[in-house]
């Protein structure tokens, strides 16, 4: 059975609208466990406010985070990264030797973002040569017409809609994200 990132955020955030057979099985196998209990404190956070003045002193320690030139009217929404919380005694996996032969199994790892008032969440998932941009919205509405602009190198990239992840041929990076209704 094939899941995806939009499956495991659905089970967690709109669990009505999953099949009922992948719910059931991301109810019974702990493969996921880590990223449903990501997308869980995700959730729970949701509910938590952040002073927005620690925010702006955060953003002015953080050139990359100067955006002062945007203004709500522009419509442009800015995404920052979520610190993710290690666990104690876990091991960074990293590339796994089949025991079975002699190739490298590389692993996904991804990148999650969201905005200040947590209604937009972008995760970038990274595999060896490409990355998967899923963009989320907390409310369940499909979004249409979407600029995103990773910075700081300023690669922007379009989608009509967030119904599928756009797939880009290549491994990039952000440190945040503007997402523009176009």
């Amino acid at each position: 059975m094939e899941i995806t990132e939009r499956d495991l955020f659905n089970y967690v955030f709109y669990k009505n609208t999953l099949a009922e057979d992948k719910a059931e099985y991301l109810g019974s196998t702990d493969i996921y466990k880590d990223e449903i209990d990501f997308f869980n404190s995700l959730k729970n956070t949701l509910s938590v406010e952040t002073n927005s003045e620690i925010k702006k002193k955060i953003a002015q320690k953080i050139p990359v985070y100067d955006f002062s030139n945007l203004t709500r009217q522009t419509g442009i929404i800015v995404l920052y990264p979520v610190i993710e919380k290690s666990k104690k005694g876990k091991k960074d996996k990293g590339l796994v030797l089949a025991t079975d032969s002699a190739e490298l199994k590389t692993q996904q790892t991804s990148q999650t973002f969201y905005d200040e008032k947590k209604e937009y969440l972008i995760k970038l998932v990274y595999s060896e040569s490409e990355t998967k941009i899923f963009v989320f919205s907390t409310s369940e509405s499909e979004l249409k017409n979407l600029k995103l602009t990773l910075h700081p190198n300023e690669k922007e990239y379009f989608l009509k809609d967030n119904s599928n992840p756009l797939e880009v041929n290549e491994n990039i990076t952000a440190e945040s994200i503007l997402l523009e209704f176009t």
